[in-house]
């Protein structure tokens, strides 16, 4: 049996680096990943955002999708939510084909450059965590015409990160991973006692 003390020395670096890990930086962002997942691409995204330095320019609606100049992720399959479309952003030129997601769940989300703008859920307030997901059927990137690479749109106050990866691509591990090493490192520790 494991003594209070034991068992307090080999939890408590796991639960600082789980609270560290949940510390929110100064600048957040929302990364987006693009895959080819088997016979399907792939596009997720999960963050928070810091408005400032955006200006709200009213909201729109529309529906899960990709083109030569934006990334456009649903509320639901087949949707068209209302949005609040946001000004201000700089970027790249996202190099896509037109192509309408199969499935789209989670919220909403879109970047389309040609004019600054961030599309976001309507009402979305800074900090708040949002997600998503889209899947195209029986596609590539090649067919979608998406370039691996990264592509970056940013503000004053914060930035999306898009990632295309092939499908032979190591999907990236998040920054904060390391911080289990501590739980990890206590687990064993108390292991190696018990014995």
């Amino acid at each position: 049996m494991l003594s209070w003390k034991t068992m307090v020395r080999a939890v408590v670096p796991g639960v600082a680096g789980l609270l560290m890990a949940t510390i929110t930086p100064a600048k957040a962002a929302i990364d987006v990943l693009v895959v080819e997942a088997g016979d399907d691409v792939v596009a997720s995204f999960a963050g928070s955002l810091d408005l400032l330095g955006l200006t709200l320019n009213g909201i729109e609606q529309g529906s899960a999708a990709i083109n030569e100049d934006s990334i456009l992720f649903s509320a639901a399959d087949g949707s068209s939510p209302d949005h609040d479309v946001y000004i201000g952003i700089d970027g790249p030129l996202f190099p896509a084909s037109f192509a309408k997601a199969d499935h789209a769940q989670g919220d909403y989300l879109g970047v389309i450059n040609a004019f600054d703008a961030l599309m976001l859920p309507v009402g979305y307030q800074s900090g708040e965590v949002i997600s998503g997901l889209m899947r195209f059927e029986d596609m590539t990137l090649l067919s979608l015409g998406l370039i691996q690479g990264e592509y970056l749109y940013d503000w004053r106050a914060d930035f999306i990160r898009v990632r295309v990866l092939g499908a032979d691509a190591a999907v990236p591990v998040p920054a904060a991973a390391f911080l289990m090493l501590p739980a990890l490192a206590g687990a064993a520790l108390t292991r190696k006692k018990r014995r």
